[in-house]
């Protein structure tokens, strides 16, 4: 329903002074004349402000992405890797930025800083923080943008979900998204992120890459909010730990089949 925007000081002030002089009948009329707000609390932008901890279910998404055959055999390949005993995530091995949407899904919750027009998105394990700019500007073009593991991402409110658009990855970093498929220099994510109860946060990611997918992939996160008193904690990685080599397969080779 529309709620009553309720008088300021200084609405009363103008009132109550002709209230004064000529009776306080004419006080009620003037506050019944003040506007009301028509917007509804649901069409607000949320506040996805805090730590966020992503439920153990992120890990359960069923292997249901439709993948092209070129997309299969990179699959099948690291199946077979891990199999051996190989470790098929560079990344993590040697101390490499991870990226999205590992950083998204990691068991350390996430921290998310919201301005009106930027959000920042701090992960605990290895990763840069992730800028989603609100300020109405484009994607750059691939000539003036390096690719990254978070890529670049743009969102915009619709009510009170967040609708974020994110292009221009790398394939560095950890690759792997849930259900099936990769990441590419030409993966698309697109991602709504909305509030249920103020502390269950959900996010739907969709992604679509004619390399990867024959159609959109999507599969949807759960995130509960962590008590106001939660605070960050510095995760380490040292790159020349005594981590066997061999079980990387002695080489540092893309991601590919």
């Amino acid at each position: 329903m529309p709620e009553r925007r309720s008088p300021n000081a200084r609405t009363i002030r103008r009132c109550l002074f002709p209230a004064l002089m000529l009776g306080l009948g004419s006080f009620g009329l003037c506050l019944a004349a003040q506007p009301t707000s028509t917007a509804s609390a649901a069409d607000a932008p949320a506040d996805l402000s805090g730590f966020w901890q992503v439920d153990a279910g992120q890990w359960t998404v069923p292997k249901n992405a439709k993948l092209t055959p070129q997309a299969q055999r990179v699959e099948e390949r690291a199946a077979r890797l891990t199999a051996q005993g190989q470790v098929v995530a560079y990344a993590s091995r040697w101390c490499n930025l991870l990226g999205v949407p590992f950083i998204m899904g990691q068991s350390p919750p996430i921290n998310i800083v919201q301005g009106s027009d930027e959000i920042v998105i701090l992960a605990e394990q290895t990763g840069a923080p992730r800028h989603i700019y609100l300020d109405g500007r484009p994607h750059p073009t691939p000539s003036t943008f390096e690719p990254t593991t978070d890529g670049h991402s743009v969102g915009h409110w619709e009510g009170a979900t967040l609708v974020v658009d994110t292009r221009n990855f790398s394939d560095n970093g950890h690759v792997d998204i849930p259900g099936g498929g990769y990441r590419t220099f030409s993966s698309h994510l697109v991602e709504r992120f909305w509030l249920v109860d103020g502390q269950v946060m959900k996010i739907e990611s969709t992604w679509d890459d004619p390399k990867v997918y024959t159609e959109p992939h999507s599969y949807t996160s759960s995130y509960h909010k962590l008590p106001p008193d939660s605070y960050a904690y510095e995760d380490s990685c040292d790159a020349s730990d005594a981590a066997p080599f061999a079980n990387s397969g002695g080489t540092r080779n893309k991601h590919e089949p």
